[in-house]
């Protein structure tokens, strides 16, 4: 299990909420959370002005909003299923330049007619599955029928469906940076793990490849234009700034390529990767199995001895210095074929290196390294939210509604008595969810080890409460919500992504781990998962809308706020998927 680890970084961090996870203040996502829209979306949703996939300035991105430009988008497929006509035909019309009426073959007004019903019953969905409101519903259902009006009777195309997302210039520039010695491999014939340590031991990456510096520039960024045009061509990136970006990053990538000893920047997701990294391998299960290695002892007599009292140092019958060493060289082969993948840049490897050297320092002089449990204290903000979702869970087990468990709630029945499961099995039920979450929360690092026990014993006496007290509601702190689903982005991208079941709780992590990988290498979030912007927004949206009006459901919190909580979100995932 992954431990939280106080020595992970020396540079200055940014605690980002109550749950204690740390996060670099350069943080593209945690540092927004101060500068997120104010402005406050109505109970029923602000689409009025919105456009069926355009964008404009400033505009306000929500999940309705998206929603609505996505069944827009897909209007040529509404409407060939509300025709009922053959696939090839229509689109080969479509293709000819004919309108949806005509390829169709209904009259507008019967074509309008159907595609407004089948919209309403696509909202109707949403409002049952929890991703909208009811009164949202109702508001985007006043704003998509003028809308499928025009569209049907002015003309339809895929073309001119543009991506909500519009991709900042500077973030495709920073991850050829980040890349540049991939990129150099190309044509220069070098491979990129040559080039990287040519680079770390002071060259220019001109001199490394052997190549004529502008012809190496020449090829670096015709490379960057390349993935710059596609961007103008998909929509993700506004053609007036093509321009601008591609000077700024040629000038950028000639810079580079004649720095000696060039080195990518750390950015808070390879960082971040960092810290998983290190937490691996410092754990001190990982420390104590390398020792056991390294002494040629059995593990078990290992844990034994341990258990007795004495330091991995005594038990290997080595000095403190000389296994130290050895460790320490274990951990760094690790780091170093992190490095040389390109997941690491210089300045972050020398740092890890560091702290780690100084933590296997002392873990080879604790005497019962990993037997003893530190005191820890508990954490109000995870205890409060590992129960959060208890409706929906006693739903779930007992098979019922959960409007009908929240009906029951409200004439005053707790909850210990709203179903048939004898209370007992719903209780022990209950805390196997409470220690399944806190689990994963040590494992992501938004729990320390020492904290977790304390914080299980608060969120069992939260439990307790909650099905045993009569009117309940979920305790729900809009800020520490916020603040949470930010900290978590690629957790949370992981989960929207998962096709798994629900209980694939180490599959989920994997999946976390393995995307983390991929954007500390350089890449966007949305690359990493391997969808563009506007899809992965709106799962995450989707996700996140779910479970705020199931707290207004519960009474947990007001339309308003809630609200007013999704555009803040909103606001800042968009910012965060167009920088990064």
């Amino acid at each position: 299990m992954r431990k939280q680890l106080a020595v992970l970084m020396g540079a200055a961090l940014l605690v980002a909420g109550a749950s204690g996870t740390a996060f670099p203040v350069k943080s593209a996502y945690a540092a927004e959370i101060g500068t997120t829209t104010t402005s406050v979306e109505g109970s029923a949703g602000t689409t009025a002005d919105t456009q069926s996939g355009a964008s404009t300035a400033g505009a306000a991105v929500s999940y309705n909003t998206l929603l609505l430009n996505n069944w827009l988008g897909k209007l040529d497929i509404h409407t060939q299923a509300a025709a009922g006509t053959n696939s090839e035909d229509f689109q080969n019309a479509l293709a000819s330049g004919a309108t949806l009426t005509t390829a169709s073959k209904l009259n507008p007004s019967d074509l309008i007619d159907k595609l407004k019903t089948m919209f309403a019953e696509d909202m109707a969905g949403e409002v049952q599955s929890g991703n909208l409101s009811a009164p949202e519903a109702a508001a985007l259902e006043e704003t998509a029928y003028p809308r499928i009006a025009d569209l049907v009777s002015s003309g339809w195309s895929t073309d001119s469906q543009t991506a909500v997302i519009q991709t900042n210039g500077a973030a495709i520039i920073h991850s050829h940076l980040s890349t540049i010695a991939d990129d150099a491999s190309l044509p220069s014939g070098i491979g990129t793990i040559e080039l990287r340590k040519a680079l770390r031991s002071g060259k220019s990456l001109v001199d490394a490849s052997g190549m004529d510096a502008s012809a190496l520039s020449d090829a670096l960024t015709a490379l960057l234009n390349q993935d710059l045009e596609a961007a103008v061509k998909n929509g993700t990136l506004p053609s007036d700034q093509l321009e601008k970006a591609e000077k700024d990053g040629a000038s950028a990538l000639w810079d580079a390529a004649n720095t000696p000893g060039y080195d990518s920047a750390t950015t808070p997701w390879m960082e971040q990767y960092g810290q998983r990294l290190l937490a691996d391998v410092l754990d001190p299960s990982s420390i104590v199995q390398k020792a056991a290695t390294i002494a040629g002892k059995d593990i078990d007599d290992v844990h034994s001895a341990l258990l007795a009292g004495q330091s991995l140092s005594t038990i290997a019958g080595m000095s403190e210095a000389d296994l130290t060493s050895q460790l320490t060289a274990d951990v760094n082969d690790a780091l170093e074929h992190e490095w040389e993948a390109g997941n690491l840049s210089v300045q972050l490897l020398t740092k890890l290196e560091q702290n780690s050297a100084d933590a296997l320092q002392k873990a080879v002089d604790q005497n019962g390294l990993g037997t003893q449990t530190a005191a820890g204290t508990s954490n109000p903000a995870l205890a409060a939210e590992s129960i959060r979702s208890v409706v929906e869970n006693i739903a779930d087990y007992a098979g019922v509604a959960v409007s009908d468990l929240r009906g029951k709630l409200a004439d005053g029945q707790p909850l210990v008595n709203a179903t048939s499961v004898d209370p007992a099995e719903l209780t022990s039920m209950l805390q196997s969810r409470v220690d399944t979450f806190l689990d994963t929360a040590v494992q992501n690092g938004w729990l320390t080890q020492e904290d977790e026990q304390p914080t299980k014993t608060e969120a069992y006496g939260l439990l307790n409460a909650a099905i045993t007290n009569s009117n309940y509601k979920a305790t729900m702190d809009t800020k520490q919500y916020l603040t949470d689903r930010l900290n978590r982005i690629v957790d949370d991208a992981a989960d929207v992504m998962e096709t798994k079941s629900a209980d694939s709780a180490d599959a989920t992590q994997t999946k976390s781990d393995d995307l983390l990988k991929i954007m500390a290498s350089g890449k966007s979030l949305q690359q990493a998962v391997g969808i563009d912007a506007d899809s992965l927004l709106i799962k995450l949206l989707r996700h996140t809308n779910e479970e705020i009006n199931g707290f207004v459901a519960d009474g947990s919190l007001s339309e308003q706020d809630a609200a007013k909580l999704k555009q803040d979100y909103a606001s800042a995932v968009t910012k965060l998927l167009s920088n990064n």
